[in-house]
């Protein structure tokens, strides 16, 4: 049983670790993204 609930704990943690590093990824993308996009509209003027 204790195994079991080991085993069950640490693919919690990794699912949780997966979808942190998603959102993270995420935010990451779009602030670098807005960041280019306003970088080269300054490159413009």
């Amino acid at each position: 049983t204790y195994a079991m609930w080991w085993i069950i704990y640490i693919i919690s943690v990794l699912v949780l670790f997966l979808c942190c590093c998603n959102v993270c990824f995420e935010f990451f993308s779009n602030s670098l993204l807005s960041y280019f996009s306003l970088f080269k509209g300054t490159k413009k003027d």
